[in-house]
């Protein structure tokens, strides 16, 4: 789970300065990480609402993105700006790049 938790927050880190959300989100589901995270039930820890949110917050800046992934690990949804206000602290990820 860890080895995931930084492969994800490196994933966010490297492309946060890079593009848009759709960017992040396209390298993500080109990658390894949805298989590992289905194969060790993180994607599936979703509080029963079909996906998990992943925001980054770039520090010191107004770049944020913010990405909701499947059960089946894929990222489903792209945004360029945190549109989740309330994250369920459970299942869901806010990172600080």
């Amino acid at each position: 789970m860890k080895k995931l938790l930084i492969t994800l927050f490196a994933l966010f880190s490297i492309n946060a300065f890079a593009g848009n959300a759709q960017n992040i989100a396209d390298a993500f589901n080109a990658s390894n990480t949805p298989a590992e995270l289905v194969k060790s039930g993180w994607a599936g820890n979703d509080g029963g609402k079909g996906y998990k949110v992943l925001q980054v917050i770039v520090k010191g800046s107004s770049k944020a993105a913010e990405l909701h992934i499947d059960n089946n690990g894929k990222a489903t949804a792209a945004f360029d700006s945190a549109k989740t206000a309330k994250l369920n602290a459970d299942v869901d990820y806010q990172m600080t790049a």
